[in-house]
């Protein structure tokens, strides 16, 4: 009878879980949505949905996304003024 208590306890614990599957059929399925749903929002952001458009860079010099080339800028003043100081 003692036997059997601990039995249900130690199946409880973590260490009775190892030989469980921790990644299960649904949450593959879920990683696999996300990916997919990601993957398409950033094709649509960037307009890269021929082989064509895959071939030319992604360039951020657009009126939408020039702030990348400000704080690309200040990071690099930021480097330059940290080293002088040094």
């Amino acid at each position: 009878m003692a036997d059997r208590k601990v039995s249900a306890a130690a199946s409880s614990t973590p260490a009775a879980l190892v030989g469980e599957s921790w990644f299960s059929r649904t949450d593959a399925i879920l990683v696999a949505v996300l990916l997919t749903l990601v993957t398409l929002a950033w094709c649509t952001a960037n307009a890269k949905w021929t082989a064509a458009e895959w071939a030319m860079p992604s360039a951020y010099l657009d009126p939408e996304k020039c702030d990348v080339v400000h704080a690309l800028a200040m990071m690099k003043a930021a480097r330059r003024l940290s080293v002088c100081m040094m």
